[in-house]
């Protein structure tokens, strides 16, 4: 499962253009050819680690090494995040090519080093989170939760559910929370610290494909899984995230 954040005016998630997915900064991007018949090995700076695709190929981690064996030559596109953070994002893109199997070594990004240059000391700051790290998190975690889940639940661990009712009283009409001229459809709400985080089924009633948006003045920012197209007629899953202050 992959899935685009964009929070709005943040330096982690940043908007490019009108209809782009999200683009994480270069030191969580990378780009690397990797063996289209052998096993390729990339290692992260984490004792553990979890991925996110829906590429085809082999995809296993052990620790924090991550193997890839392509089962074609269509390039891959993955994002991989440390075990015990879901809200920080590495994206890999994986060309197959000819030749021998290959080992890559992800380095620890600026922004996650200490002075001292260790990850768990980084980890156990009492610096406040900020408001991009904390957005990133809550959606990633409601995201990975209905990935486990047969149908939308309404409990998440760490999360208080919030009925539609409530989310109305707050916020309004719920048909048109991401823009007034594209239809949405409640589907459910949650609450994570001072976040309120309102899933919606966005409407395209075009008979053109069109890029999924939430644009609301309110709207803190906004992710949908794998891709921002939405199909002529479609309908796809997004979530939104508003100031929670009741």
């Amino acid at each position: 499962m992959a899935f685009f954040i964009i929070v709005m005016g943040t330096a982690l998630y940043s908007d490019a253009y009108a209809g782009e997915a999200g683009v994480l900064p270069p030191e969580f991007r990378f780009s690397f050819k990797i063996a289209r018949n052998d096993l390729n090995r990339i290692l992260f700076p984490f004792s553990g680690i979890t991925v996110s695709t829906v590429a085809e190929g082999e995809i296993k981690t052990e620790g924090g090494a991550l193997y890839v064996l392509p089962e074609s030559e269509e390039p891959l596109t993955l994002f991989v995040s440390p075990e015990d953070n879901p809200g920080i994002s590495f994206l890999l893109e994986l060309t197959p090519v000819s030749g021998r199997a290959r080992s890559y070594t992800i380095p620890l990004p600026e922004p996650l080093k200490t002075p001292a240059g260790d990850p768990e000391s980084a980890r156990d700051s009492r610096t406040p989170v900020s408001r991009e790290t904390a957005l990133s998190r809550g959606f990633s975690g409601i995201w990975r939760a209905l990935d486990r889940a047969a149908e939308i639940p309404e409990e998440i661990p760490g999360y208080t559910f919030v009925p539609e009712s409530t989310v109305k009283k707050l916020l309004g009409k719920t048909d048109t929370l991401c823009s007034g001229y594209q239809e949405t459809e409640f589907s459910g709400a949650w609450r994570s610290g001072p976040y309120l985080y309102v899933m919606l089924v966005l409407k395209n009633k075009l008979a053109i494909k069109t890029a999924a948006r939430c644009e609301g003045k309110r709207i803190l920012g906004f992710s949908i899984l794998n891709t921002t197209e939405i199909l002529p007629q479609g309908r796809r899953r997004i979530l939104a995230a508003f100031q929670g202050n009741f």
